[in-house]
C-alpha cells in the first residue's frame, strides 16, 4: 500500500468510532494515516508483524487462508467501513491469513505504538473501543455458528438478509462473484446456484443480471435462519 498525507474521512463512517466525544475523535484523527491499494496486491499475510489497525475506507479485501493443495478458503470479506487488526493495537502478534484486495480501494491505518500513547491519555477512550471490537468478535462468532449449524439454504439466506442490511437496500450487487461467495458460506457453486434458484422460485428473492439481487419477502427468508 501507498501512504499519502491527505485528510480521509474514515471516522465518519466507522461504527466504532460513533459516540467517541469530539476531543477523543480528535486524537484519534491526529494518528491516522491514509493508504491505497491496487486490486489484487496483497495487504499482508501468515507471519507478518501485525502492529496496526486497518480500517476500510473504500474498496473490498478479502481475508484468505490457503490449504496444503493450494485451495482458496475465504475467510471473511472487508468493505467500506470494516476494519480488521484490532487484537495487535494492545499486544505485538502475527497475521494467519491474508489480506488480499479485491478492488482498488483506500483504507486509514492506525499504528500501535501511537495508538498507545493516545489510550494512556485518554482510559474513557480505551474502553469505548473495546467495546466495539467485541462487538465485532460476537458478530464473527455469528458467523462461525450460522456455517456450522445452518443448511444451506439458511446460509444464503442469513448472508442476504446481513448484506441487504448493511448496505441498506432490498436491492444489491453481490460483493463477491458466485464462487467465492460459495467459498465464504462453505458450500460449492453448484449448491449456491440451486439455493439461490429455489429461493426465486418460492418468490422469496429474485436473481437480476449483473450479479444482483433483490429481496422480495423479507419476512419469509428470515424464517429460514
Amino acid at each position: 500500500m501507498t501512504e499519502t498525507a491527505e485528510y480521509n474521512s474514515c471516522l465518519s463512517i466507522v461504527p466504532i468510532f460513533a459516540g467517541l466525544a469530539e476531543a477523543d475523535l480528535r486524537k484519534i484523527d491526529a494518528i491516522v494515516t491514509h493508504e491505497k491499494f491496487a486490486k489484487g496486491e496483497t495487504l499482508f499475510g501468515p507471519g507478518e508483524v501485525a502492529n496496526k489497525l486497518l480500517i476500510l475506507h473504500q474498496g473490498q479485501v478479502k481475508l484468505t487462508s490457503y490449504g496444503s493443495e493450494g485451495q482458496e478458503k475465504i475467510v471473511s470479506l472487508l468493505q467500506a467501513g470494516d476494519f480488521d487488526g484490532t487484537a495487535s493495537l494492545f499486544e505485538p502478534e502475527e497475521h494467519t491469513l491474508y489480506g488480499v484486495a479485491v478492488t482498488n480501494g483506500e483504507a486509514c491505518v492506525v499504528k500501535r505504538d501511537v495508538f498507545q500513547e493516545v489510550i494512556q491519555e485518554s482510559p474513557q477512550l480505551a474502553l469505548h473501543l473495546l467495546n466495539a471490537f467485541g462487538n465485532k468478535l460476537v458478530k464473527q462468532q455469528k458467523e462461525s455458528v450460522r456455517n456450522s449449524t445452518t443448511d444451506a439454504r439458511g446460509r444464503v439466506a442469513s448472508y442476504l438478509l446481513e448484506y441487504s442490511n448493511q448496505v441498506n437496500d432490498k436491492r444489491f450487487v453481490l460483493p463477491f462473484k458466485k464462487y467465492e461467495l460459495a467459498n465464504l458460506l462453505d458450500l460449492t457453486p453448484e449448491t449456491l446456484s440451486r439455493q439461490l434458484k429455489n429461493l426465486e422460485k418460492d418468490e422469496l428473492i429474485k436473481n437480476l443480471p449483473h450479479n444482483t439481487i433483490e429481496i422480495v419477502d423479507e419476512d419469509e427468508l428470515s424464517f429460514l435462519i
